[in-house]
């Protein structure tokens, strides 16, 4: 038995460019992993199938959960004879846009490699991670990156701006509501795709600036703002207070960055806002990019 970090995601800025003729998108975004997660605890079972606990009843415990789906996946790859308990001691808000599925899924996938000592190659495993859900392939080293194709293309930063990265505090936040993902991309209206012309030039500016005002952007906040007007608000009043905030993936969590000399003030400011926003019923949690 072994227990597994899965951690949370946030995009700070997700750039939509076209809708491709599979119905995908392709998109670029600037993806980093936070210190907070869910854990995974896998275990060797004597049972004819794989098995699988949640302590949050909403989340689907069949072979609908991405989990049983990518380690019924690795067992087309791979000869897998034990069977398996995954228990999810579940954090990350579903539909969120903090990609908990996702990660779930890639780390029960190394977790089961790693029990049974055998491994896959960086292809075989980015293959495989990318049939699953197209952020997965990101979750394999969930380091600073620039992510491309429909998701499941992965680039990592150079060192320097990775380190710069490094430790960033994080207020992520979700209001009550949630957003489908598939739902979110089949409403996107084109005015919201960006050329990729214009997001190479905001990526090379925020590395020579280190400047998150360049950045943080997002094609899901046009569609989002128009839904939910207290969100306009609340964004704007943030970065109006030079606090980058933005929504994460296609919503409905949001992120705030914290200044490392005035972040207990701005953590105060922030949670205050998005309470007056969204009313009581928000998840909050403070976390660090890894």
């Amino acid at each position: 038995m072994k227990t597994f970090f899965s951690p949370a995601k946030i995009n700070l800025f997700l750039d939509i460019h076209q809708k491709r003729d599979d119905g995908y998108h392709d998109l670029s975004s600037l993806i980093v992993g936070l210190d907070f997660g869910d854990k995974i605890t896998i275990e060797k079972i004597n049972q004819s199938k794989d098995l699988l606990e949640c302590n949050d009843p909403n989340i689907p415990c069949d072979e609908e959960n991405l989990i049983l789906k990518g380690v019924n996946l690795l067992r087309k790859e791979i000869q897998i004879e034990d069977s398996f308990k995954f228990t999810l001691n579940k954090k990350i808000p579903s539909q969120s846009g903090f990609g908990g599925g996702s990660s779930n899924a890639a780390n029960a996938i190394n977790g089961v490699l790693n029990l049974i000592k055998k491994d896959l190659s960086d292809k075989k495993r980015a293959l495989l991670l990318s049939q699953i859900g197209a952020d997965c392939s990101f979750f394999d080293n969930p380091i600073p990156s620039i992510m491309t194709g429909v998701g499941n293309l992965i680039h990592p930063l150079d060192s320097n701006i990775s380190n710069y990265l490094k430790g960033q505090k994080v207020l992520i936040y979700k209001p009550s509501f949630s957003i489908s993902t598939a739902n979110a991309y089949r409403e996107l209206n084109k005015s919201a795709f960006i050329d990729k012309s214009q997001t190479s030039k905001k990526v090379e500016a925020f590395k020579k600036t280190l400047n998150y005002k360049q950045l943080i952007t997002n094609s899901f906040t046009q569609q989002l703002e128009h839904k939910y007007i207290a969100l306009k608000s609340l964004l704007k009043t943030l970065n109006d207070q030079e606090i980058p905030s933005m929504v994460s993936g296609s919503g409905s969590g949001c992120f705030s960055l914290l200044s490392k000399g005035n972040a207990n003030n701005q953590l105060t400011f922030v949670k205050n806002c998005v309470q007056d926003a969204f009313g009581k019923d928000v998840f909050f949690e403070e976390a660090h990019i890894l």
